[in-house]
């Protein structure tokens, strides 16, 4: 007779960021997240996984990499999302160069991911990349320079 393992899948907590904020705009997301990966000597992506009125379900490490590049496996980020019973999610990376440029690679990968969230019923909000003097969101297909060392003073209207 063969045997079948019984599995169960679960998210499990590492550490806690604490906010009760909602993102609605690329500038939220920064001032909760963004002092995580500013400063970093490698790149990371991290995913944010909101609730239906955009609060902050939790924030997942994705990939670390090198100086010049991580290796990104979008399943990770569906995995957090569907486990976190998310309903939309963003995603961020720094570069360690500092300059927030996208690369060919960072367009052609949120549209990868854009096309998986779609057919899972997953909003993508964005894909911000994160440098020393400003950041980049994909979505918007613009810089923006931070608000007083990521404080959001209200002043940009850029909504979801």
């Amino acid at each position: 007779m063969n045997s079948l393992d019984i599995v169960g899948i679960r998210l499990v907590k590492e550490r806690k960021l604490y906010s009760d904020k909602s993102i609605t705009n690329p500038f939220d997301a920064i001032e909760i997240i963004g002092n995580e990966l500013k400063y970093l000597d490698r790149e990371m992506m991290m995913s944010i996984n909101l609730d239906i009125k955009g609060r902050i379900i939790n924030a997942h490490v994705v990939a670390i990499g090198g100086q010049d590049f991580a290796m990104i496996d979008s399943k990770n980020i569906y995995k957090a999302a569907l486990l976190s019973n998310a309903n939309s999610v963003m995603i961020m990376h720094n570069h360690p160069s500092g300059i927030a440029e996208p690369s060919k690679e960072d367009l052609l990968l949120t549209e990868n991911i854009r096309k998986g969230c779609d057919c899972l019923d997953i909003k993508l909000l964005d894909h911000i990349i994160i440098g020393m003097e400003n950041f980049y969101s994909i979505m918007a297909e613009e810089y923006f320079e931070y608000q007083n060392e990521f404080q959001n003073d209200n002043e940009n209207n850029f909504i979801f």
